[in-house]
């Protein structure tokens, strides 16, 4: 029978815990209210992915684990960060800290030298941040994919992306600021693959250029806007923002308030695989809307507004085409002009 002390109770609570996550051994440190890194040198030497969460205190942890790849430091109470090297070290999770600038990952300010130079994924959502600039991307030359959502950022910059020659995917979502600009070269980049950019504000309000807010987005692929009211956009005004996206094979606009027909948007789409227009206020569609899209296998119109579709609108060829098409949740009248689309769906 063996006797257990308080001191040993404890002790053993706030022991981190091994575990095997996507077969690599993730020491987790999570909810552990622990007031310091516990000091296990077996451990901390051969540990490759690293969990800590609720804690209270960090500084000092980064110089004890010189092989991490993977570092989770979510929901924390860190408002700044003194880092040490971690040559290996490809992704970094942050978010709710209470960060209020953007972490400096460059050593005394060089381009070149970099605490994190391997560094792929690297999340601060929903921190403090207000600023952001080309800046402090500098030296995470090999950064991927970017995560900046929930921050209070009130301008995204000209440039911002210029200095990351190896990102592909870039996460905007509900960046908690009443008053976001967009300048017209901030999502330029040539090796950009994947936008998510979700903010409740007025498409009027919020681009700077329409002409210019998706031009320099060439090897684009995934659009994904989201709550961007686009309701009193012109026909002229929404052509000149997408017409540039030739080269998307997933387009998705949820709950942009667009009113008009879409081929205004679809037009210049020609090798797009999957739209995504829910819960917008469509009320038409016609022989132009999807005539460019030929290979679109994939198709959303779920919470609209359409009453009625001629057959011209989605003709036989597009219709044998799609892998999906989704029409629910609009206020479709079922008479004998609609019996050409249920005949279709009993073939």
């Amino acid at each position: 029978m063996s006797i257990v002390t308080e001191s040993t109770s404890t002790e053993r609570k706030n022991e981190c815990r091994e575990r095997i996550i996507h077969n690599q051994k993730v020491l987790n440190c999570s909810h552990r209210n622990l007031p310091y890194i516990p000091k296990t040198q077996q451990t901390t030497r051969n540990c490759r992915c690293c969990i800590l969460q609720h804690e209270n205190t960090f500084n000092g942890l980064l110089r004890e684990f010189n092989n991490l790849k993977a570092l989770f430091l979510n929901d924390n109470y860190i408002e700044n960060i003194k880092l040490s090297q971690i040559k290996h070290l490809k992704n970094l999770y942050l978010n709710y800290n209470k960060l209020r600038l953007f972490p400096d990952f460059s050593i005394n300010g060089s381009e070149k030298d970099c605490y994190f130079p391997n560094l792929e994924i690297l999340a601060v959502v929903s921190n403090d941040i207000k600023k952001i600039a080309s800046d402090n991307f500098k030296c995470l030359l090999k950064l991927k994919a970017p995560s900046l959502d929930k921050n209070p950022i009130k301008v995204l910059p000209n440039n911002l992306l210029s200095k990351l020659p190896n990102l592909e995917i870039l996460q905007l979502r509900f960046l908690l600021t009443d008053n976001l600009t967009l300048k017209p070269f901030a999502f330029k980049s040539a090796s950009l693959k994947m936008l998510q950019f979700e903010f409740n504000r007025p498409a009027t309000a919020l681009f700077d250029s329409f002409n210019d807010a998706f031009r320099f987005v060439p090897n684009l692929e995934t659009l994904k806007l989201g709550f961007i009211s686009m309701l009193l956009l012109t026909n002229q005004q929404l052509s000149a923002l997408f017409s540039p996206l030739a080269n998307i094979s997933m387009f998705k606009c949820f709950a942009c308030q667009i009113s008009q027909d879409p081929k205004v948007i679809l037009n210049s789409m020609r090798i797009v695989i999957e739209v995504d227009l829910q819960s917008n206020r469509i009320t038409t569609l016609s022989d132009e809307t999807f005539k460019n899209n030929k290979h679109l296998k994939y198709l959303s119109l779920r919470y609209n507004d359409i009453a009625h579709i001629q057959e011209s609108a989605l003709p036989v060829s597009l219709l044998n085409n799609l892998h999906s098409l989704d029409l629910s949740q609009n206020p479709c009248v079922c008479d004998c002009n609609l019996e050409w689309l249920i005949n279709w769906m009993k073939a």
